[in-house]
């Protein structure tokens, strides 16, 4: 038996609320539909309660339908396929990708060097965007 690590590969994801079917839906259709609908070729959104209530997001994928339950990430993978991801998973796997002057920024942040009100206030909110996508705040 042998022993592998996973390649570091930048993935998008998103994390299903239950409530943003407008961005979810989005997400799996690339933002290419104009038309919001319940179902789509990667995913259908369940409805509960007489169809008043969001119930499971189903993602196809090529093992068949995959059920997405509220708190889950749904992953866009390297060849452009989706599946959903339990959040204990997800924040075992994968971390937050800034982009190359926000990284520089963070660490200029965690270093605590004196900067302008306008650098505090992007580090700011780099540090907020961090801990919305790790569901801190």
């Amino acid at each position: 038996m042998g022993k592998y690590r996973k390649l570091p590969v930048v993935i998008d994801a998103l994390l299903w609320g239950g409530k943003n079917q407008n961005e979810m839906f989005n997400f799996l259709t690339g933002g290419m539909e104009q038309n919001v609908t319940l179902e789509g070729e990667t995913f259908r959104i369940d409805l509960v309660n007489g169809g008043c209530q969001v119930g499971n997001l189903i993602i196809k994928t090529k093992e068949g339908d995959m059920r997405a339950d509220i708190g889950d990430y749904i992953i866009k993978g390297v060849n452009g396929e989706f599946y959903p991801c339990k959040p204990e998973i997800f924040q075992k796997t994968y971390e937050v990708v800034l982009e190359d002057d926000d990284e520089e920024l963070a660490k200029a942040w965690s270093d605590n060097t004196e900067y302008s009100e306008e650098d505090e206030s992007i580090m700011h909110k780099i540090d907020m965007e961090i801990k919305r996508k790790r569901h801190i705040c």
